[in-house]
Order: C-alpha cells, then structure tokens, then sequence
C-alpha cells in the first residue's frame, strides 16, 4: 500500500499540473477573444471587460458570461 501510494502520488500531481496548465492556455485564448468582439462591437466598457476576464478562468462561469457577451453583441448589432 505505501508503494502504491509514492507512485501514484507524483501522477496526480502531474496530472493536476496538466490540468491547470490546460485551463490557463483556454482562458487566455477566451479572454483575447473576449477582447477582441467588445472592441469591435463598442460594447469596449473596462468593468464588463474584467468581469469576463476574470469568469474566464471559472468553470461555468466562462459559459454564462460568453452567453451575456453574446446577447449583448446581438442587440448592439440589431440596434445599428
């Protein structure tokens, strides 16, 4: 059992690593992204950015503001 666990432990250490590395390299790509629609949009206002910054690197969170992003792109699109 002991070996068991000083071989396993390194793995899920790597793997956590893996895992937060992964979420990193999404949620920048999310927030250029982000960036980039709000200012061709002129929806380009600094809190509504940093809120979706900072959701960008929460589970679930990154999908509810990317929806609230969406339909405000919409209706600024809609309204020119």
């Amino acid at each position: 059992m002991g070996l068991m666990f000083f071989m396993t432990f390194p793995f899920i250490l790597f793997l956590i690593v893996i895992d937060l590395v992964t979420l990193w390299m999404s949620g920048i790509i999310s927030v250029y992204s982000i960036a980039k629609a709000l200012k061709e949009s002129g929806l380009c206002s600094k809190p509504l950015l940093i809120i979706a910054m900072v959701c960008q690197f929460f589970f679930c969170a990154d999908i509810i503001s990317l929806f609230v992003i969406r339909i405000a792109i919409n209706r600024k699109s809609e309204e020119l």
